[in-house]
């Protein structure tokens, strides 16, 4: 192989890992908002975001999972340029979540362990996150991906 084509090589090797990390780091910031907005009662909703790589998930989780970024991370970690990433909540009451539809008014609220029953819902939506959880993050998709380039960018300094 002649030094041309060695230094052809290293170049679409440094771009290719590159583009995994805008992939990566775009997908894993973007997620983890949404993560972090997702209203929680039990923790049952935003335990129960998945990540799909070229596919989207199906089912839901029956426990509570109180860390869901450790398993979103290792997901997320084998996507590559190219792949579809998707985002996947299938819980039947997610929508209700990100674009309200709570009873209004509230009829007696969420039981609060050591404090009773507490309204967490105003006009229909969650006081946690009344402009949904995805709605919001993907406003903020911009910013996030200009982010990530220029953290991929500071990699070959």
């Amino acid at each position: 192989m002649s030094f041309a084509a060695d230094c052809e090589k290293f170049r679409r090797k440094s771009f290719n890992a590159r583009m995994n990390v805008v992939v990566r780091k775009v997908s894993l910031d973007l997620f983890k908002k949404v993560v972090e907005k997702t209203p929680v009662d039990t923790g049952r909703a935003r335990g129960n975001w998945m990540v799909g790589i070229n596919h989207l998930p199906i089912g839901s989780s029956i426990t509570v999972d109180n860390n869901p970024m450790s398993r979103i991370v290792a997901d997320i970690s084998r996507a590559v340029a190219g792949d579809t990433v998707a985002l996947v909540n299938t819980l039947p009451y997610i929508g209700v979540l990100e674009y309200g539809g709570f009873p209004n008014p509230p009829k007696k609220g969420s039981r609060v362990k050591g404090k009773g029953w507490q309204i967490k819902s105003a006009g229909g939506y969650s006081k946690q996150s009344p402009q949904g959880m995805v709605r919001t993050t993907v406003e903020e998709y911009k910013p996030t991906l200009n982010e990530a380039i220029a953290y991929a960018k500071g990699l070959t300094r």
